[in-house]
């Protein structure tokens, strides 16, 4: 396509990101930093879109704008804030002057391509390099996806529909003959409040509207007694209005004419690389999951290859025979040296005689957080992979939609799981808990009416104790007036999305969110360095488990490790050579053991790590292979090159000590003794 896009902002930088998204699509972009000059140019070119920022050199944005509607009514303008503001400000530009879209700096180019996409109908799909958001679909006025298969998914919707009027009728017919009527109206409210907020995500304008309209009339109830028959009557008349709708997009031949080959649209699945030869009973693995499951079977020769081609969210490698161990942890080894694989979570199948006789320390070296034996039956892989996705951490973003509308909590998550994100759904708020310590979400999108418990009450629940006191909290709900959105900041939300749900919006937001909060995540916990945690982070894990062993009779090890004569690396090829070892040491801790194991930067050279389940001599030798391979390496400087090692000491809960306290202080005696002894050992006693 050809189109003209006007940049009116004295920051030129914002005309030049425009630019770099939008002129592979064909449009031309002009940038202005004087709004004078933008009007002048106006008169005889005709741009499609105006992207407005805060200050041009006469006068600010919205001031601009204002000017602009004297004259100009129809252009579309999108405006670039720099921060965000009260809301007198976005209905002063919504409604007053028109704008189309409101953003906000910083700005990313694949958000700003989302945003985009709908006001200039550009269809992404012929580009060569998607951006990190692709567009893969063209999107009708109000923003939802027009493809085949979603106009197939929006069928099934209305195929829904008879079912909850049924329900709907049956409890307004039992609301004009009873006198308690306290359940009853919660809910055939709750049932008109979610066909509102879906029917309208989807585009079904009078429909939602109908059924908001039932929501008011069933919230007129106060539960005093004074339910007056009007009432029933404007329901009775309402329950009429909505049956009228749902008869006639049933009969809409856009609608109902879906051919049936139409592929199903899907939600993004996990993937699970199997290696081996052995088939596994896979056919219901997204009961126990959470979530669809797909898995990629290929052989020890092609695995790195496959693993190469889809973002793998977990692993299992089968070991044909008890003597070809070594070769499964080789190849372990190599796909977690794989950029992005570095916290794959991995199991190993073995033969049924093999699994005690497995060797503790290679497994835990290679990162193999389970091992089971053949042969698996369908249960059992289902756990195991169950398992591995709960451990995955970093990767791909996960999203947790909380609402009892089975049909908006889908539609949510397929809009999410397009774009690669993983996105579970609940239905029953009073699960949030086992479900989150479960799926370990990045983010959790949140419906305020729901049974049993609201929305706000999750969040208040969540923010009270330590483990979910972080999570991004989005509330995703019709109910946008001011004490709502109020309530729901105070109960400490981290946002408001206002249903119906707008796919580009919704996107843009759960994406921003989900990069910001890992971003400050990764800074306040993580060692720049070496990329491993820092003493707080370290020390709050190990705490929590000492409190789950300690619960359960458990053991774990801790190890504190010292790069040896580091000093003297440092006098000898420069502090630059320093940084580079350490930075090695770290790299080296994160790929290898297992994904639930603890790694931290002690301080200046000293690393310190903790082991779930497993004991001192396991341990040992598991440490003493990534010695092996640290002094393998060598490190250049200049025409010279050298290599470290180091030394450790370890201590064991609850043999040593029962606090990580003492445990460090048993560590660093051995770490000290095993220093004093000649270094490069590893030492469990003293």
């Amino acid at each position: 396509m050809t189109g003209i896009v006007f940049v009116i902002d004295q920051d030129v930088h914002l005309a030049k990101l425009v630019s770099s998204v939008l002129v592979p699509a064909g449009i031309d972009v002009s940038g202005y930093c004087s709004g004078h000059a933008a009007l002048t140019a106006m008169e005889t070119l005709s741009p499609d879109l105006l992207i407005v920022g805060e200050r041009n050199t006469e006068s600010d944005g919205v001031g601009w704008v204002a000017k602009l509607r004297e004259v100009q009514h129809r252009i579309p303008v999108a405006f670039v804030a720099s921060r965000w503001r009260d809301p007198e400000f976005y209905r002063t530009l919504k409604d007053d002057l028109s704008v189309a879209l409101i953003a906000h700096r910083p700005l990313k180019p694949s958000v700003l391509k989302a945003q985009l996409s709908d006001l200039l109908a550009i269809d992404w799909r012929n580009e060569a390099e998607p951006e990190e958001i692709p567009i893969t679909f063209a999107s009708d006025a109000n923003g939802l996806n027009s493809s085949p298969a979603y106009a197939k998914w929006r069928r099934m919707f209305i195929a829904s529909i008879p079912q909850r009027m049924e329900r709907l009728g049956s409890l307004l017919t039992a609301l004009s003959l009873t006198n308690d009527r306290v359940k009853i109206i919660a809910e055939a409210t709750i049932i008109a409040h979610n066909l509102k907020g879906t029917a309208l995500s989807w585009g079904f304008t009078e429909l939602g509207d109908a059924a908001a309209r039932m929501e008011n009339v069933l919230q007129q109830d106060t539960g005093s007694g004074a339910f007056s028959s009007s009432i029933v009557e404007d329901a009775a008349m309402l329950f009429h209005l909505l049956n009228e709708e749902t008869r006639v997009l049933s009969a809409d031949p856009d609608i109902s004419d879906i051919m049936d080959e139409i592929p199903e649209l899907a939600a993004d699945k996990a993937h699970v690389l199997l290696v081996g030869t052995e088939s596994l009973p896979c056919d219901e693995l997204s009961q126990r999951a959470g979530i669809g499951v797909e898995v990629i079977q290929t052989t020890y020769e092609k695995a790195i290859e496959a693993a190469e081609k889809v973002a793998l969210d977990a692993a299992l490698i089968e070991v044909p025979e008890l003597g070809q161990t070594e070769q499964c942890f080789n190849l372990a080894r190599r796909l977690r040296d794989l950029p992005g694989y570095e916290n794959l979570p991995m199991a190993f199948i073995v033969p049924a005689e093999a699994g005690a006789q497995m060797e503790g320390a290679a497994r835990a070296h290679a990162g193999g957080s389970i091992v089971v034996g053949r042969p698996v039956d369908g249960p059992t892989v289902d756990m195991v992979i169950g398992r591995l996705l709960s451990l995955a951490e970093g990767g791909r973003f996960r999203v947790l939609v909380v609402d009892d509308d089975a049909d908006m909590s889908s539609l949510v998550c397929r809009c999410l799981g397009q774009f690669g994100i993983i996105a579970r759904s609940l239905s029953d708020p009073l699960q949030v808990m086992n479900v989150l310590n479960e799926f370990n979400p990045d983010l959790l999108l949140l419906d305020v009416m729901m049974p049993g418990m609201s929305g706000f009450e999750v969040c208040k629940k969540l923010r009270s104790g330590d483990r979910w006191r972080d999570l991004p909290i989005i509330f995703l709900t019709a109910q946008t007036d001011l004490p709502s959105r109020i309530t729901a900041y105070e109960a400490g939300a981290d946002d408001y999305l206002p249903k119906p749900v707008i796919n580009v919006e919704l996107l843009t937001r759960v994406k921003a969110r989900l990069e910001k909060s890992r971003e400050l995540k990764e800074r306040s916990e993580r060692d720049l360095l070496t990329g491993l945690l820092m003493r707080r982070p370290f020390s709050e894990q190990v705490n929590g488990m000492i409190s789950e062993a300690t619960r359960h009779g458990l053991e774990f090890t801790i190890a504190l490790l010292d790069v040896d004569y580091f000093k003297q690396v440092n006098d000898s090829y420069g502090h630059d050579a320093g940084d580079l070892v350490l930075a090695t040491v770290g790299k080296l801790l994160r790929r290898r053991f297992r994904v639930e194991d603890v790694r931290g930067r002690w301080g200046g050279e000293e690393f310190i790590l903790a082991f779930r389940h497993e004991n001192l001599e396991v341990m040992k030798r598991a440490l003493t292979r990534v010695m092996d391979e640290l002094r393998s390496i060598e490190f250049p400087c200049g025409d010279k090159s050298f290599r470290v090692s180091f030394s450790a000491g370890l201590s064991a809960f609850p043999r040593d000590e029962q606090t990580l306290q003492g445990l460090v202080q048993v560590a660093d005696r051995r770490l000290y003794l095993a220093k004093t002894g000649g270094r490069s050992l590893i030492l469990t006693e003293g």
